[in-house]
């Protein structure tokens, strides 16, 4: 196809990300904007923004089947509305012949996960879930220095990811610290070390001074998780929310990596300018400036690609 229509569900903050991603690549049109009614006028807005007028419809929420689906020049659906409605969402839009990609996490369950990718399958459509950090070339790097085979065999990874204060309306509507957060790194860790875990042990606290609204979304503002994979190696996974100084989004990330033949270690501070220091052994010392958000990109430009045939992904 020359070039691909999509349909984008979802422009609160990372729809609006996407839709950025999505209008800056020369291989798209943007076709819908799905949303509820309220969300009608911020729909416009972005139109304007982006210069959609002409090409860029609306529709609602509760009407977008019969239009959306029904429309032969949307190829593909984005998904970035919250959790509880990408499965219907999913299903419908494979159904109607289109690819999809979805925000993580797909679902809550994993019966569901599984039931979505088995429609998929069943109709020959193409479902992405998006994890941004399998994109983030700092993240990447770590894995292609531990994959070169020059750190070994990984015996022990410590994944440090430190988050800022959030308002308590997110608290409340995040899905939680594990889907919401840790899901990341949980996904990242084990496509790091290339092993599932056999073993997941988590617990949790509120400590912040926002704990009482964690308490209230039945949430906690810091984890453990560890993780055992069948070749010995294990992890260790922290993270703490509720950081009381602010740098932006994900304010801190640390990663180590140590293998048996060397210990390889990289981390993260601000959101903007996000600089990277990686030493090993070696001496080596790699700095980078880049952009939090260019993750998003990257991974929505391999979505892309996907759909053109130019790259073969599995499940």
């Amino acid at each position: 196809m020359a070039t691909i229509g999509v349909a984008l569900f979802g422009i609160g903050r990372v729809g609006q990300i996407h839709l950025g991603n999505l209008v800056a690549n020369s291989d798209v049109t943007v076709r819908w904007l799905v949303d509820v009614e309220a969300s009608r006028e911020k729909a416009l807005e972005l139109c304007s923004l982006y210069k959609l007028e002409g090409n860029t419809r609306f529709a609602t929420a509760d009407n977008y089947e019969e239009e959306v689906f029904s429309d032969a020049s949307t190829h593909a659906v984005v998904i970035c509305t919250p959790t509880r409605f990408h499965e219907e969402a999913i299903k419908r839009a494979v159904k109607a012949g289109k690819d999809v990609f979805c925000e993580k996490p797909l679902s809550f369950t994993s019966d569901v996960v599984k039931s979505c990718y088995a429609e998929a399958q069943k109709h020959g459509r193409i479902l992405f879930c998006a994890f941004n950090r399998r994109f983030d070339p700092d993240h990447v790097r770590v894995r292609d220095k531990l994959n070169s085979g020059q750190l070994g065999t990984p015996r022990v990874v410590h994944y440090n990811a430190r988050d800022p204060k959030m308002p308590a309306s997110y608290i409340k509507s995040s899905g939680g610290i594990f889907c919401d957060a840790c899901i990341h790194w949980l996904d990242y860790i084990p496509w790091l070390v290339g092993e599932r875990p056999c073993s997941v042990v988590a617990t949790g606290g509120r400590t912040s001074e926002a704990k009482d609204d964690y308490e209230l979304a039945d949430d906690v503002d810091s984890t453990l998780i560890t993780l055992q994979f069948p070749s010995g190696a294990h992890a260790v996974l922290e993270m703490t929310r509720e950081l009381p100084i602010d740098l932006g989004w994900c304010t801190y990330v640390r990663i180590e990596v140590v293998g048996t033949k060397d210990t390889y270690f990289a981390h993260k501070v601000g959101m903007d300018t996000l600089s990277t220091v990686a030493m090993d052994g070696t001496g080596e010392e790699t700095k980078s400036k880049l952009n939090f958000w260019s993750s998003y990109k990257l991974e929505m430009d391999c979505f892309v690609r996907v759909l053109q045939g130019k790259i073969i992904v599995g499940v």
